[in-house]
């Protein structure tokens, strides 16, 4: 277990390790800081690696941590699906009821946009004598 220390007693081995931890992705500044000197303050992080020539605004955004959003993301939306759709095999009679006359009026309703779309048709056809369902 890595036991913090002030900022100021580290060596420049030490900082090159921090900051060099840091670059990878493996973590964000906040936590490479908290890991290191158990406190939140990262400022001094960036002003280490501008004295040993890691310049910040010459470093390319790290992939890693856009990767961790993402699947975050994707974890997120697949809990959100599993609340909206929940496991068939655990559904209660009563929830099996509500959902067969969910799905009931969602056929209603695409039964009667389908009767509506041919009469519509069917008085396109004959208003302007041209075919539009195909033989």
């Amino acid at each position: 277990m890595l036991i913090p220390k002030p900022a100021s007693s580290f060596t420049t081995a030490e900082k090159v390790h921090v900051i060099l931890e840091y670059l990878n992705g493996a973590a964000s500044k906040n936590e490479i800081w908290q890991k290191y000197t158990g406190k939140q303050d990262h400022p001094r992080l960036l002003t280490w690696m501008r004295k040993l020539g890691y310049h910040t605004h010459k470093i390319v955004p790290r992939k890693a941590k856009f990767s961790q959003k993402a699947l975050l993301m994707a974890k997120q939306k697949q809990a959100s699906q599993r609340q909206t759709n929940p496991d068939p095999k655990n559904l209660s009679h009563h929830q099996w009821q509500a959902k067969l006359k969910a799905l009931e009026e969602e056929l209603e309703v695409a039964q009667m946009k389908a009767q509506a779309y041919s009469a519509m048709i069917d008085i396109a056809e004959k208003e302007f004598q041209i075919p539009i369902r195909k033989k």
